[in-house]
């Protein structure tokens, strides 16, 4: 038989069952102990490797052989370690060998020292990083810490984030609490989306720091004594327009869509203690609503209401 009509055919259909079988152990005794390199050579080695690589035994060889190498390869698995149990490399592999093999095992480990504490930017570069952390988000994804290690474990990894953020966060509680008082004075009550976008120009923390410092950002809230806007308020056409020129006109400084006892004044002048509600033409259909609402503010923090209607203002 030619190299050719041999290609893809096993030693049991060229040669026949008996045979074959002689010339595996006789293979396998000259083998033993060997590497690929050792036994074919470097260049074709690589190669082997090469075609191999990122595939699995389904892609290389057809799903029935491969079920049938997976379980003799378990197999014999199985048999080496029952014989490999309780011996050393010594007895193993013989004294030689014995000590290549534990100079390899201790360069990995040293190698894996180092590599501890290291992000995969500092191991691998950042094109090989963005790569892995890819497909270990595809992975991960939509699967729960609790579900991937269980919940013991899982509360262990928490708590050491936590811990871990703790370290790098520069802000104290009560600077915290301080802080997001002087914002609320200053330029009035916002949403936490608001907050957290805004954080370089008011010089205040992520909202990610506030969960791991106080738990969340509701905790926070409870702390610091103030209340964040639960959603944003509606807003006339013409409020801004008219609110830039009352601020002109009196001379003063004012909050728009300040949040107080659960309601929003279109404007509100905390040195003087003014409210400015600007009425545009859907407020006469709601008049009443208005009425009370006004009451409430008034109530809560004792000051002069001022409305302003849009249309005359305008004309």
């Amino acid at each position: 038989m030619n190299n050719q009509e041999r290609k893809g055919k096993t030693y049991e259909e060229i040669y026949g069952i008996e045979k074959a079988e002689i010339i595996k152990k006789k293979l396998s005794e000259k083998r033993k102990g060997k590497t690929h390199i050792e036994i074919f050579g470097k260049d074709k080695a690589e190669k082997w490797l090469k075609n191999r690589k990122g595939k699995s035994m389904e892609d290389l060889y057809g799903k029935e052989k491969a079920e049938k190498m997976k379980k003799i390869l378990s197999e014999h698995r199985k048999k080496r370690n029952h014989l490999r149990k309780n011996k050393t490399y010594e007895e193993l592999y013989g004294k030689e060998k014995a000590k290549e093999i534990k100079i390899k095992i201790s360069n990995t480990i040293n190698k894996n020292c180092k590599l501890k504490g290291m992000n995969y930017n500092e191991r691998y570069g950042k094109e090989k990083a963005e790569i892995i952390k890819r497909k270990l988000s595809k992975q991960n994804k939509g699967i729960s810490l609790e579900k991937k290690y269980g919940k013991e474990k899982a509360n262990r990894i928490k708590q050491q984030i936590i811990e871990r953020n703790k370290k790098n966060i520069k802000w104290k509680p009560k600077d915290l609490i301080r802080r997001i008082n002087e914002i609320f004075k200053e330029y009035g009550p916002m949403t936490k989306s608001a907050l957290n976008r805004r954080k370089k120009e008011l010089n205040f923390c992520d909202n990610a720091t506030l969960w791991t410092i106080f738990g969340s950002t509701d905790k926070f809230a409870a702390y610091a004594g103030i209340e964040f806007k639960k959603t944003d308020c509606r807003k006339g056409s013409d409020e801004d327009f008219i609110i830039d020129c009352i601020k002109k006109q009196e001379g003063i400084k004012v909050i728009q869509q300040y949040y107080i006892a659960g309601k929003y004044i279109d404007a509100y002048d905390p040195i003087n203690n003014v409210a400015y509600e600007v009425d545009e033409p859907y407020h006469k259909k709601q008049s009443a609503q208005d009425f009370l609402r006004e009451q409430q503010i008034k109530e809560k923090i004792k000051c002069k209401f001022i409305r302003i209607d849009a249309q005359k203002f305008l004309n």
